[in-house]
C-alpha cells in the first residue's frame, strides 16, 4: 500500500519493481489513495469503520487484490501485503482483517490497528503519544516491521505495538 503524497509510480520507478517482477515471475499492486479521501493521500487506516472486516479502503485493498489474483492465476499462497507509514497501518490493518488474502506482511514505519479511532488519536499515536494500547488482535500471519529509529512522522516506538499485536495473535493460537 502507498502512504502520504508520493505517487505509486514514483516508486515503482524508483525501485525498478516491474522489471524486476518480470524477471522474476512476481506481481506488484500499487494502489493510491484519492486526494478526494484524504488530501496528503495517506489511508484512512485510524477510521472506525476501517477496523472492522468488509468495510471501507480495507475491504477495499483486499478486494482489488483478490481480482489480480484471480485474473493473472497467481498462488494465493504467496501473497503478501507491504506499506510504509500510513501505508503500513493500513498493511497491518488489511493484514489482520483478512489473513486468508495475505500470507505475510511487511509494516515500515507504521502502526498497530486499534491504537487510534480518530484523526486527533492518530496524529497523537504517530507522535508516540499512545493514549490505549492496540485492542485488536492480529491475524497469525507473519509480519515483518522495520522502523528507523530517527523517524520524524511516525515515532520509532510505534514498532512495538505492530509487533506486539501479532505475537500476541500467535501466542492465541499456540504458535510460540
Amino acid at each position: 500500500t502507498q502512504s502520504r503524497s508520493s505517487a505509486a509510480s514514483d516508486v515503482y520507478k524508483r525501485q525498478a519493481m516491474n522489471d524486476q517482477g518480470r524477471r522474476h515471475d512476481f506481481y506488484v499492486l500499487y494502489p493510491v489513495q484519492s486526494r478526494e479521501a484524504h488530501p496528503q493521500r495517506c489511508w484512512n487506516w485510524f477510521e472506525n469503520g476501517e477496523q472492522l472486516q468488509g468495510r471501507a479502503e480495507a475491504a477495499l485493498l483486499a478486494g482489488m487484490t483478490r481480482e489480480v489474483v484471480l485474473a493473472h492465476g497467481i498462488d494465493s499462497q504467496r501473497v503478501y501485503i507491504a506499506g510504509l507509514s500510513a501505508g503500513g497501518a493500513m498493511a497491518a490493518l488489511v493484514a489482520r482483517s483478512y489473513p486468508k488474502v495475505y500470507a505475510a506482511a511487511g509494516v515500515h514505519s507504521g502502526l498497530a490497528p486499534g491504537v487510534a479511532s480518530d484523526l486527533s488519536s492518530a496524529t497523537a499515536a504517530m507522535q508516540g503519544l499512545h493514549s490505549k494500547p492496540p485492542t485488536l488482535a492480529g491475524s497469525g500471519i507473519p509480519v515483518i516491521v522495520f522502523h528507523g529509529d530517527q523517524d520524524t512522522t511516525v515515532h520509532p516506538k510505534n514498532a512495538l505495538p505492530v509487533s506486539y499485536t501479532h505475537l500476541r495473535a500467535h501466542e492465541t493460537r499456540g504458535n510460540l
